[in-house]
């Protein structure tokens, strides 16, 4: 069975059940929970879009802005597993912490709350959000390198892509592709900041610094990899995927990389024109 809300999507029938409990429990707490950011003295930006796609390495470095307090792992607090007064309470513990450490914005990054963006926009009608892409090969590619699974990658790509797209267009959701973050990251990042209501803080460019404090769960494993230098990652595709393998991505995943600025080809005996990557 599929859950959006999970990492993998896929999960037993026990666990979908489960979640289903859960999640109509949750709601039920939570009736007659609305808009809870009056008032707490900050302001909130969230990250989202789909793994590997560059929400960490994004978090990371906006986290690094001196009027910015960072979330330290993802709290999937929005996801319909948590009832609307539990999240109350934690986004609560955010401000608190923010302004206790001096800082004007709450910044949080979960790639699944891309689809939480009804809830979350009801809690935090004023919160900004950015929304991350990356190009279907490459992204594909690299979960495919962790799953094992290439169905399962392009399964996920789809759906969270498709959330992406909707967030940019219904929730106001600031755009960042991957590929302009690691060949352009002074002026995606001034962007970016610009958006969340920050002005330009040069620190965020800097190697060797991240703006997680002590990073639980997943982020904890990316502390080295988001502290590198940004560099250009694409093309990489072509040492995970086969030129079938590729063929199969750009057949099932064209309309969604269209609507996001993606044009993609399919490969053609290994030649560098088989993935050419929108602005």
């Amino acid at each position: 069975m599929i859950n959006i809300h999970r990492p993998n999507h896929h999960v037993s029938a026990f666990v979908a059940i489960r979640d289903r409990i859960r999640s109509l429990a949750a709601t039920t707490s939570g009736l007659g929970v609305g808009r809870i950011d009056r008032d707490l003295g900050v302001r909130f930006g969230f990250i989202v879009g789909c793994g590997h796609s560059g929400t960490s390495l994004l978090a990371s470095r906006l986290g690094l802005h001196a009027e910015a307090w960072l979330v330290d792992g993802e709290s999937y607090a929005f996801t319909p597993i948590h009832s609307a007064r539990r999240c109350r309470c934690t986004v609560r513990e955010w401000a608190h912490a923010a302004g206790s450490a001096g800082r004007s914005l709450v910044l949080e990054k979960t790639p699944k709350h891309v689809h939480s963006m009804v809830r979350l926009k009801s809690m935090l009608p004023d919160a900004a959000i950015i929304a991350t892409a990356r190009h279907p090969l490459d992204n594909i590619a690299s979960m495919v390198e962790r799953y094992g699974s290439l169905g399962l990658a392009i399964e996920r790509w789809n759906l969270d892509h498709a959330a992406v797209a909707q967030a940019v267009g219904s929730a106001k959701a600031h755009l960042v592709r991957f590929e302009d973050l690691t060949t352009d990251p002074a002026t995606t990042l001034r962007e970016a900041a610009a958006h969340l209501g920050l002005d330009w803080d040069p620190g965020m460019l800097e190697a060797g610094r991240t703006g997680y404090r002590a990073p639980k769960n997943l982020m904890a494993r990316r502390l080295h990899e988001v502290t590198q230098p940004i560099q250009p990652r694409a093309e990489r595709w072509r040492r995970i995927l086969s030129d079938a393998d590729a063929n199969s991505v750009i057949a099932a995943t064209a309309s969604i990389a269209r609507q996001l600025g993606y044009d993609a080809l399919p490969p053609t005996g290994g030649a560098a024109q088989g993935c050419e990557t929108g602005p």
